[in-house]
């Protein structure tokens, strides 16, 4: 549901993309992210950092592409964001301070070099991910760059996820059978 629920804006973002432009579409953004970090904020009196990060991005990028009139400050947004994730994905599992193992420890029990490999998983995909987005922004339309944007990088998050659940079943069933 929480999943569902971080994909509200860029389901508005398309729409009003659709319906109108690029420049409206992310205006709305702003100002739904903005809603959805207040909301979370209200409800849970936390604010997710990576969220935060993101929306400072939005409002920086996204307002850049609104003043000058050029998407491709908003297009650099995603991969700024994914880059910035890469990286520190990367060094924080380097530095014995890993972000996965962070988020996921309370329910598994995992050996620091199973934490390494799935920070890893994520750092490569978000490397990836950060590339490829500017790659399609600056060879294909902005349709499709709005298309994949939204969509494709939807689909493409399960490829990290299919390994995370790969390996970490792998890993669980032989730490049962020990």
């Amino acid at each position: 549901m929480n999943a569902l629920i971080e994909f509200i804006p860029l389901i508005i973002f398309f729409v009003f993309f659709k319906l109108y432009d690029i420049y409206t579409a992310t205006i709305a953004l702003i100002i739904v992210t903005s809603l959805q970090l207040l909301i979370t904020w209200f409800i849970t009196k936390k604010v997710k950092k990576a969220l935060l990060f993101s929306l400072i991005a939005l409002v920086i990028l996204g307002g850049l592409t609104i003043f000058y009139k050029e998407p491709k400050f908003l297009a650099w947004k995603l991969s700024v964001v994914y880059f910035v994730f890469s990286i520190g994905l990367f060094f924080s599992a380097l530095f014995n301070h890993n972000l996965i193992k962070k988020m996921l420890a309370k329910e598994y029990s995992l050996e620091k070099k199973q934490w390494d490999t799935l920070s890893n998983i994520w750092s490569i995909y978000f490397l990836i991910g950060s590339i490829l987005n500017l790659i399609i922004f600056y060879n294909f339309s902005l349709d499709i760059w709005v298309d994949f944007k939204v969509f494709g990088f939807l689909i493409l998050m399960f490829i990290p996820i299919g390994i995370m659940v790969f390996c970490m079943t792998k890993w669980l069933k032989k730490k049962e059978k020990n």
